[in-house]
């Protein structure tokens, strides 16, 4: 039987990679003899991720500088590694013969996609947020086939079809006792020495930043527990951290007498969803269509970046199509007065 190619390209964060994985895996599962080549980048993350058991059968990690203003020292290197990556796509597309290409954005899609397209591959292109970014924008012009996941995204990619987002296939199959959930979380990290075990009893909040958006929802979670000491018996904690964390919030946690579990990254993530009376996060486009698939309550506090304000407009589209679900506080409220967040998380766990 002849073997069928796939060829996928993301990078860069978790956003772009993981929804191009599980569009790969669907597609693979269709027929087997069909096999996924993965482009993506460089970074400790997309190592990480690619590690995992996934439908990848070959990953190549290719770097790419980032580039903007304030980085304008680094145009030669990323001119140069922008070149060498279009090269080491023509090969890949050449030595794998793939016959399709997609990609979920970022700027590592642009020249693969390009060759791609000077090799005559059908290319798709998949917009996760309502505003298309900038590759995105300019990878229009090489796609066969362009689609999107909110509605509003065809007022800016008109000739877009809109399809349901690729729910990573470990959330569709999320269906454990929450008894079950909690003692294997306990049975996990019982060993270690700043380990509370969880209980039933307690209401469990998840704050989920990501590896940009943790520092704000870190410094508010710490300013909720100082002013409401009588919740400290009442709740735990799932809490990734963030990349950039210098913190110690175990210990934090464990001072405070707070089962709590932190991390920076985690493939087990999916499992804590399930665990979640309430989350507190951003708004990546797979953090919101995930909550939403589990029906579970949600403070969503959108990033607001210094290139992009795209978190809120996703933020807003998923409040309006689950009300009941999503509350949207923006990052400039919340700063200003965090005790609206603090009333929310009262409200919503019946405090």
């Amino acid at each position: 039987m002849e073997i069928v190619v796939l060829l996928a390209v993301a990078a860069g964060s978790g956003g772009h990679i993981l929804p191009a994985i599980t569009l790969a895996y669907e597609w693979k599962q269709e027929q087997a003899n069909r096999r996924v080549v993965f482009i993506t980048g460089n970074s400790a993350l997309e190592h990480r991720i690619m590690k995992q058991p996934t439908a990848v059968d070959h990953a190549l990690h290719l770097p790419l500088a980032k580039i903007s203003l304030r980085r304008w020292y680094r145009l030669p290197l990323f001119c140069i590694q922008l070149a060498h990556l279009f090269l080491k796509s023509l090969f890949a597309l050449w030595e794998h013969k793939p016959q399709r290409i997609i990609s979920t954005g970022g700027i590592h899609a642009i020249p693969v996609c390009f060759a791609a397209w000077i090799m005559r591959i059908p290319i798709d292109v998949y917009e996760l947020n309502v505003l298309p970014g900038k590759a995105v924008q300019i990878l229009k012009y090489f796609a066969t086939r362009l689609f999107c996941v909110f509605k509003e995204t065809q007022s800016y990619l008109p000739k877009s079809t809109l399809i349901s987002y690729p729910i990573r296939h470990e959330i569709k199959q999320a269906h454990i006792p929450l008894t079950d959930l909690l003692a294997s979380i306990n049975q996990q990290h019982r060993e270690q020495p700043l380990w509370l075990p969880f209980e039933i009893q307690r209401k469990t909040i998840f704050i989920l930043g990501g590896s940009q958006g943790s520092q704000l929802l870190n410094k508010l979670i710490k300013a909720f527990l100082a002013e409401h000491e009588t919740f400290r018996q009442r709740i735990q904690v799932i809490h990734q951290t963030g990349a950039f964390e210098e913190m110690d919030w175990q210990h934090f946690y464990k001072h405070q007498q707070i089962p709590a579990l932190t991390f920076s990254y985690d493939p087990l993530i999916t499992r804590y969803y399930q665990c979640a009376d309430l989350l507190i996060c951003r708004a990546g486009a797979g953090t919101l269509f995930e909550i939403a698939y589990l029906q579970r309550p949600c403070i969503v506090i959108p990033l607001l970046a210094h290139t992009t304000d795209h978190q809120l407009y996703n933020a807003r589209a998923m409040a309006e199509y689950h009300p009941t679900l999503f509350t949207v506080i923006t990052q400039k409220e919340v700063a200003i007065h965090p005790e609206v967040l603090f009333k929310k998380i009262k409200s919503i766990l019946a405090f």
